[in-house]
């Protein structure tokens, strides 16, 4: 027998105590055995010695997008108006009936004040002028397309919403949209 030691290439040994027992504790939890190491370790291990350049990466990238995002994004205000619909029709011969097919009634509302007619009236108004902006179809095309107008189902309002960049051209657009409406179809039913 030689007393000789031999040196072996120990590539081929396990990298972790996790890669050696096969990332579970035997057959004890069978389920995990077969699904290898986990994400985390792996990361952790390829970013072994390089922890504080990547969190300095991350920093930066961060503050980069962090920037980038305040610097391009406008700020946008919102305007809302309510328009209150009573359910009763007075009558001077009988006394006071309750509408039939009220909530009915209140959803086509709604979509007569997006018509084309309520819209164009709008922009002609004098508040609207005094926005300075046009009264022209493209004009009337974005004030519809920025118009949010919602029945609160079960109730008696008609919630009439305007975004834009301007905070007074929001207020502007609600405004005259009611008045339009009011102006229009005004019956003992519908109230500003």
């Amino acid at each position: 027998m030689s007393r000789d030691i031999q040196l072996f290439n120990q590539s081929n040994l396990p990298a972790t105590h996790d890669d050696l027992m096969g990332g579970s504790l035997g057959a004890l939890n069978s389920a995990s055995a077969g699904a290898g190491p986990s994400p985390m370790k792996k990361i952790h291990r390829l970013l072994r010695g390089r922890e504080k350049w990547a969190i300095g990466f991350g920093i930066v990238f961060a503050l980069i997008g962090a920037a980038a995002g305040w610097l391009t994004q406008k700020p946008r205000f919102i305007s809302e108006g309510v328009i209150w619909i009573k359910p009763i029709i007075p009558s001077l011969m009988q006394s006071d009936k309750v509408m039939p097919f009220y909530s009915y009634y209140v959803q086509s509302q709604t979509a007569i004040l997006v018509s084309p007619r309520v819209l164009e009236r709008a922009v002609q108004s004098n508040e609207w002028k005094a926005t300075g902006l046009p009264s022209n179809s493209e004009t009337i095309a974005t004030l519809k397309q920025e118009l949010d107008v919602a029945y609160a189902k079960n109730s008696q309002h008609i919630k009439v919403g305007y975004t834009d960049e301007k905070p007074e051209v929001a207020q502007a657009a609600v405004r005259s949209v009611i008045q339009a409406y009011a102006s229009l179809y005004d019956t003992p039913t519908a109230r500003r």
